[in-house]
């Protein structure tokens, strides 16, 4: 008995602090993972983080590159006492169109929520 409670405790502690993200996101994948890491890095009080939308915005330079834009808002719980409190958090991030391999396409630009350093 004690192992099934230590095992869900464990699963729901694993699963809750798992950014998730809309099927029919905007977002890279590759994007995604970096989301997901810094919202975990700046917030690691807020639990089951889910986004809630994405705006893309799209800039196509002289060139003929296209940057793309992305202001992303989740929704997530601080556990407060034994009662959760909903919380959102806003990502800015940005996917440039760079041939340079030596630079990074992928920036987090903030990551900003009243549960947030």
């Amino acid at each position: 008995m004690k192992y099934a409670a230590f095992l869900t405790i464990a699963l729901w502690s694993f699963s809750s602090h798992a950014v998730e993200f809309n099927k029919r996101t905007a977002l890279p994948v590759e994007l995604q993972d970096r989301i997901a890491a810094a919202i975990e890095e700046k917030c690691p009080n807020v639990i089951a983080v889910v986004e809630a939308s994405t705006k893309e915005r799209v800039e196509i330079t002289d060139q003929g590159t296209r940057d793309s834009f992305f202001t992303s808002v989740f929704e997530g719980d601080v556990i407060r006492g034994n009662d959760p409190y909903p919380v959102e958090i806003t990502v800015l991030s940005s996917k440039f169109d760079v041939s340079n391999p030596a630079i990074d396409p992928l920036s987090i630009e903030s990551v900003k929520g009243l549960a947030c350093r």
